[in-house]
């Protein structure tokens, strides 16, 4: 017996399972159908699964002159556009919106549930993504007729419902999780902003420059609490030497390395996986990084990138550093490297770094002007515990990441048993024992 009739699932096709519609993009020319209050969706609105609003907007007007509006639950697919390259955009909307010709709009029919059928487009992006094809102006595209002659496997109506919201619970936890990332990465710049400007007293607390004036003195940076020195990154700073440049065909495998791009990947240089290199004996002696040092971008492709710099700790010392990128040997005994990281990316040095680049074919600052830096360094026992401050956060940041990655793997797994039957979901997975039988967060 075939296996889709075993479990009571249907043969059919994505034409089948909904009604498809074109989009349409209403005349620019005709201002009273633009800046409405009815949602305009392009490819560039669809970074959410589920999708509550628009950048665009039409009016009444541009409806009831053509423009297609659809309810909500709609499904909508990118069927046009480069973005097609690397991914197949798909959302539901939450209201009642219109859509470009880009787009295609797909109104579940009966016996269908949109969520479902959404949860399942989404599965299968890989495998839709292999029938996108190149117009002759270079623009991907889906056909039509391929992508609803593309097959699938329908459970009955009241098991995808059972599917679409276990898979729901995972994108709420994964967006909950979103959510405080975000919220961690921009408290980070708060936290960073008072224990760099205002510091910390004997007692661990914060301290208060409007309550506490005479703990506080002008510097050519501003106000800097009293018993910090203003320093130039010069008078910290050993000796510095360039990365090495390898031609591109011993890259591949070898010593590890870090490049320009890696340092925009990471908050420190800790035995990470970089790209690999072929280095001789006498190379990985002169390039190899040491605990302590700092390695920063000499040049980059936008001003932002300019002197991106990350402090090399114990375990990833002995990597190599690239071409572009420059390694400072420091005074350990005047300066702890990770918390001089930090003070180069505040905006104080920021700006002292972007009046100082220099502009060519690459954007850049010459080391000796990247020398010149101000800083506000405090006693080493207060460099310290601004470090352990940001690294505890940092540290719950990288708990919260972890968890997004589980949820993300644990929702693709589930996507792959579920949406082909390979598990079966007899009843709402609502109870404790039943999440974690399938591996829900509780």
């Amino acid at each position: 017996m075939d296996s889709a009739m075993a479990r009571n699932w249907s043969h059919t096709n994505l034409g089948q399972v909904a009604e498809w519609s074109s989009g349409t993009t209403p005349s620019k020319a005709r201002h009273d159908y633009w800046n409405g209050d009815i949602p305009w969706v392009s490819p560039k609105d669809m970074k959410r699964f589920e999708l509550h609003d628009t950048q665009d907007h039409i009016s009444q007007r541009a409806v009831d002159a053509g423009a297609k509006l659809v309810p909500s639950d709609t499904v909508f697919v990118v069927v046009r556009g480069m973005i097609l390259a690397h991914t197949f955009p798909v959302c539901i909307a939450q209201r009642a919106m219109s859509f470009n010709q880009d787009v295609k709009a797909l109104a579940p029919r009966q016996g269908t549930n949109g969520r479902f059928l959404a949860h399942w487009l989404q599965g299968r992006a890989d495998k839709l993504l292999r029938i996108v094809t190149e117009a002759t102006h270079g623009t991907k595209r889906i056909e039509l007729r391929d992508i609803q002659g593309t097959s699938l496997e329908l459970p009955q109506l009241e098991e995808q419902q059972r599917i679409a919201e276990i898979l729901d619970t995972l994108d709420e936890a994964i967006r909950k999780t979103e959510q405080i990332i975000a919220k961690l990465k921009q408290m980070k710049q708060g936290l960073l902003h008072d224990l760099l400007t205002h510091g910390i007293d004997d007692h661990g607390e914060l301290r208060n420059a409007i309550r506490h004036p005479e703990q506080f003195k002008d510097t050519a940076l501003g106000r800097i609490p009293i018993g910090w020195d203003l320093e130039k990154l010069v008078a910290l700073v050993e000796e510095h030497q360039a990365g090495i440049y390898k031609d591109r065909s011993l890259y591949g495998s070898g010593d590890n390395i870090v490049g320009v791009a890696d340092l925009f990947r990471h908050e420190s240089i800790d035995g990470q996986m970089f790209r690999r290199v072929q280095l001789t004996d006498a190379e990985r002696g002169k390039y190899s990084l040491r605990a302590g040092d700092l390695v920063y971008a000499e040049s980059s492709l936008v001003l932002d990138g300019i002197a991106k710099t990350l402090a090399v700790t114990e375990r990833g010392a002995g990597t190599g550093f690239a071409w572009h990128t420059r390694r400072l040997s420091l005074r350990k005994k005047r300066v702890d490297a990770q918390f001089l990281a930090l003070a180069l990316g505040m905006p104080t040095a920021r700006r002292f770094v972007a009046s100082r680049a220099t502009q060519t074919a690459i954007t850049g600052i010459p080391v000796a002007e990247y020398l010149q830096t101000p800083v506000s360094i405090p006693p080493f026992s207060v460099q310290h515990h601004i470090v352990t401050l940001v690294r505890a956060h940092d540290a719950r940041t990288e708990r919260e990441c972890a968890l997004a990655d589980k949820l993300i793997v644990l929702k693709h797994g589930l996507m792959e048993d579920l949406l082909t039957g390979k598990v079966r979901v007899d009843k709402m997975a609502n109870s404790a024992r039943e999440k974690r039988q399938l591996g829900l967060p509780l």
